[in-house]
């Protein structure tokens, strides 16, 4: 089944591009490690973000681009400081203005969404492109979604699938997804099943739940991949404990069944097998 936010082409209400996605990207250090950074970012890392905050304020009131940035950070979660989504725009807005690539890429969604300022479509994609240029997987997806929608320009599907493709072989998750519906329904691109399976099994092996669902229901019909009923119930019981919507959950649930009542208790026993492997090779890749 093919989501919804696919197959519209122009959906009624802007995507929620959230910040918090792109919180993770490295900062750039654009001048030389001192000291006080330092302890604001241990501070940071042990859950003290009061006194992060004050550190990072000191530094960020001397023009430093990386305080400024994690001192965004904190407004924008309302960590150790009240949330404040207008105060962290202004901390982003003068460290890219210094050439801070993530502070770039984080104004990106701040614009599409309109947090902390009027949604304005175009600032968006001035900041998703400036950061998307350089390589940032985050800001090309967002650039992605504006072509995709159509957000303050004429939807360009072709445009859309080239910034997908470059997010996704960074390894963006929703990036592969989206890249998988593309080559599956043949939107920006040749439809290509092999080239759908693909990107379904990149996405689904960073534990994306609906593409999952997908890759389990393709095993399951021998479509672009061998049919394999275990490996389809390894799939589709992963997509079932692992969504986060009772849409895709309920989908997973229905496909699981359909899929199990046609294997025998020793298929059901190695898919099951299979899936709690995955689930453990996922925690230990988790751990710090």
């Amino acid at each position: 089944m093919i989501p919804d936010a696919i197959t519209a082409r122009r959906p009624a209400a802007s995507p929620r591009l959230c910040v918090a996605s792109l919180l993770l990207i490295p900062l750039l250090t654009l001048s030389a490690r001192a000291g006080p950074l330092e302890d604001a970012g241990a501070a940071h890392q042990r859950g003290n973000y009061a006194a992060a905050a004050r550190i990072y304020q000191v530094l960020a009131d001397q023009g430093n681009a990386n305080a400024q940035v994690s001192l965004a950070d904190l407004y924008y979660n309302g960590q150790g400081v009240p949330q404040d989504y207008a105060r962290a725009l202004g901390l982003y807005r003068r460290a890219a203005q210094q050439g801070h690539i993530s502070a770039q890429a984080k104004l990106g969604p701040m614009y599409l969404n309109g947090r902390g300022t009027k949604q304005d479509f175009k600032e968006a994609q001035k900041w998703f492109r400036r950061a998307a240029a350089l390589g940032f997987p985050g800001a090309q997806y967002g650039l992605a979604e504006i072509h995709f929608r159509g957000l303050g320009v004429e939807q360009d599907l072709l445009e859309a699938a080239r910034w997908y493709g470059r997010a996704a072989e960074q390894g963006h998750v929703q990036a592969q997804f989206t890249l998988a519906v593309l080559y599956q329904i043949g939107a920006g691109v040749r439809k290509n099943r092999q080239k759908s399976a693909y990107w379904f099994e990149r996405a689904a092996s960073q534990g994306h739940a609906e593409a999952q669902s997908q890759l389990g229901n393709m095993y399951e019909a021998g479509r672009a991949v061998p049919r394999d009923q275990v490996i389809a119930y390894k799939w589709l019981a992963l997509a079932q404990s692992n969504a986060r919507s009772m849409k895709v959950r309920t989908n997973a649930a229905k496909s699981l069944e359909r899929v199990a009542a046609r294997m025998t208790p020793a298929q059901i026993g190695e898919g099951r097998r299979l899936a709690r492997e995955w689930r453990a090779m996922r925690s230990k890749v988790r751990q710090p």
